[in-house]
């Protein structure tokens, strides 16, 4: 069941077309993330889900219902601001009730039983009495989905919540959020350019790029089977090789600049040849590369190392620390991804 629709979404500011012929169907209950880098138009798209931007072209539908001319407010959104847009003279008790203003609390519940209902969902039972100024910046952010989710809204929208933390909160903070939007079941819509984010927590990611959406998919689908050049380098650490143009098919193999490879079927109009940096292996492969070990750095859990192949950029992420100086990469068939 379709929860929300872009359908031929186009909107212009002047002569900038931010967001340009958008359709996507999100699920019912689904997580569905937009990334991708600034200005390639994922908050606006948001926006005018939300109601806060007028559709040039196109159509925004809720379910099979067009939201054309309504308003914001009637839109039956919950919204989460990259800033949070706590109101500051208000307790948290007040701040998660203030939409209960307009609406009534859903299945019978008084606004005070929701309040701390929702508090209590967001692991901050005792804190309804504080000011927002007395939490720290992850307890803000609870405490502005709490209020997007009071009136019990059909569709909840993210826009970039996390960005303002530290990586480690976003990491425990993220995983809190789709474990809360997996138990209310609630179609959400998240916009972040953290593509590691992107992947951790969603079920379907759109990627973006320059108002328009390049691919939609699965995490793994979107990071393993790239669309097109640009997902395949924005999406995650990739070796992307461009080789002549286009590159020469040789039956089962591709040919860059001097070498030949092996790969596993055949593209018309390659042009060009990616390898994840974890795809590429010293001393090992049905395909190899000689290069130059350039430097190496210490992730904790691996190590990423900067190589030279012929004046080009390579990428290997391994677990054991190489020697700096000559040596030899390899890759099966198999991992390599041909665009």
């Amino acid at each position: 069941m379709t929860g929300l629709e872009l359908d031929g979404v186009t909107r212009r500011f002047g002569a900038t077309t931010a967001v340009d012929d958008v359709t996507l169907s999100v699920d019912d209950g689904e997580f569905f993330t937009l990334v991708g880098p600034s200005g390639c138009g994922k908050t606006t798209t948001l926006r005018l889900i939300a109601g806060f931007e007028g559709v040039d072209e196109g159509e925004v539908r809720f379910g099979d219902e067009s939201v054309a001319g309504v308003p914001p407010e009637e839109r039956d959104v919950g919204i989460v601001f990259q800033s949070y847009a706590l109101f500051p003279h208000m307790t948290v008790a007040e701040n998660v009730g203030y939409g209960l203003r307009f609406t009534d609390p859903p299945a019978g519940q008084s606004r005070e039983e929701r309040v701390e209902e929702l508090l209590d969902l967001v692991d901050l039972s005792g804190f309804g009495d504080r000011s927002p100024e007395e939490l720290s910046g992850g307890q803000q952010q609870r405490v502005a989905l709490a209020r997007a989710l009071a009136p019990e809204p059909s569709v909840l929208l993210l826009d970039e919540p996390m960005s303002a933390l530290d990586a480690r909160l976003r990491e425990r903070l993220r995983v809190q959020v789709k474990e809360i939007q997996s138990e209310l079941d609630i179609t959400t819509v998240y916009v972040t350019h953290d593509q590691e984010e992107a992947l951790s927590i969603s079920d379907r990611v759109a990627v973006m790029n320059d108002g328009r959406v390049e691919q939609v998919g699965t995490p793994e689908a979107v990071y393993r089977d790239p669309a097109s050049t640009f997902v395949a380098s924005f999406v995650g650490d990739n070796n992307v090789f461009y080789g002549a143009s286009p590159v020469e098919m040789e039956g089962s193999a591709v040919r860059v600049g001097d070498s030949t490879f092996e790969v596993e079927g055949g593209v018309d109009g390659v042009d060009t040849l990616c390898i994840r940096p974890e795809s590429l292996h010293f001393d090992s492969g049905v395909n190899t590369i000689p290069v130059r070990v350039e430097s190496v750095e210490f992730l904790g859990d691996a190590y990423r190392v900067h190589c030279d192949w012929n004046g080009r950029d390579v990428l290997v992420k391994t677990r054991e620390k190489p020697p700096t100086g000559e040596g030899v990469v390899g890759f099966d068939p198999e991992d390599a991804t041909l665009l």
